[in-house]
Order: structure tokens, then C-alpha cells, then sequence
């Protein structure tokens, strides 16, 4: 697929669609409007949802992660500290589906139509920076880290710095001039 075209000459998820095939991502169309993309990483599988209102597109990459009750609400406060560190973007948890969420939107028209490698990327982006957070989320858990995490390196605030540091790269790459540390 040429990663050239925009949505002046093709409808989103088709596009999307073509892309994920390209790249040979696992993925799923569950109706006309949507796109359900799956990808291993270093960390794990993550989801991605991808949705189009006509006005905008919706992406929503998420993972599994059982939260211990006792942890829930130490989730819940990092998960607030992320949404105030890491744009554009908006992070939650889903209890009953146990699943770390992380999701934004980009906007587009006829005048301002969106191009086929600019979609691509925020997919990277979005699921580099999700799985970034992967060893924030089990510190909060109380998990055992692997061999790459030293003891002194364990705490939640130490382990969102990776996850920073990919939305830094992310934010630089959609030109929004935010900056993060």
C-alpha cells in the first residue's frame, strides 16, 4: 500500500486496513467503521481499536493487566500522574475487562486530510509508549521484575520515565510543543 495517500483519496479504515495487511498485523473488521489491529511487543500483546466518527479517528491500544485489589488504587494514581505527564493522550483501566487503556484521537477533513504513514506512525507511538509502561504498572502490582530491573530502579515514578520518554518522542513527532522533563 502507498503509504502516500491520504483520506482526500481513501477512507480511513480501509486504509488502516491496507496498512495492518502490509505490515502483517494480525487484524479484524468488525463493521464498516472499525479496525481491530493485534501486535506482539517486548511486554506482551497489545490491542489496538481503531474507529472513525466521519470527523475523527479513535485509537484506543490496550493490554492485559490484573491489578490486585490491594493495588487498584495506587493504579489509579499513577494512571492520574500519566494523563498530566504523557500527551496527547489519555490513559484508564478497565476493571471488569482488566485492561490498561490508552487512547487518543486525531481529527481530519477534506482540508486538512490525514496521510496513510501519519496513521502508521501513531500506531507505533501509541503502542511503544503503552509498552513503555510495562514495568510501572507490574511495580505497582508488586510483581518480580526481571533481571534488567534493579532494586533501586523499581519504583512506579522510575519506571514511567521510559513511558515519558516514548510520549516526549510521540509529541515531537505530532509537532504539539508540549514539552515533559
Amino acid at each position: 500500500m502507498d503509504r502516500g495517500i491520504s483520506t482526500a483519496d481513501m477512507d480511513p479504515i480501509d486504509m488502516l486496513e491496507g496498512i495492518a495487511a502490509d505490515c502483517k498485523w494480525t487484524h479484524a473488521r468488525p463493521d464498516a467503521y472499525s479496525l481491530v489491529i493485534e501486535r506482539k511487543l517486548k511486554h506482551g500483546t497489545y490491542g489496538m481499536h481503531v474507529h472513525d466518527t466521519e470527523e475523527e479517528v479513535l485509537f484506543t491500544a490496550s493490554r492485559y493487566f490484573a491489578c490486585p485489589g490491594y493495588a487498584e488504587l495506587e493504579l489509579l494514581r499513577m494512571l492520574q500522574l500519566m494523563n498530566r505527564a504523557v500527551r496527547p493522550g489519555t490513559f484508564d483501566f478497565n476493571a471488569g475487562l482488566q485492561r490498561i487503556n490508552y487512547s487518543t484521537s486525531l481529527d481530519f477533513n477534506e482540508d486538512r486530510p490525514l496521510a496513510a504513514q501519519f496513521i502508521e506512525a501513531r500506531i507505533n507511538a501509541m503502542l511503544a509508549v503503552l509498552d513503555a509502561t510495562y514495568y510501572c504498572f507490574e511495580a505497582i502490582a508488586g510483581r518480580v521484575m526481571d533481571a534488567s530491573m534493579k532494586a533501586s530502579d523499581d519504583t512506579p515514578l522510575t519506571c514511567l520515565q521510559p513511558a515519558i520518554a516514548a510520549a516526549d518522542a510521540f509529541a515531537l513527532f505530532n509537532g504539539d510543543g508540549v514539552g515533559h522533563g
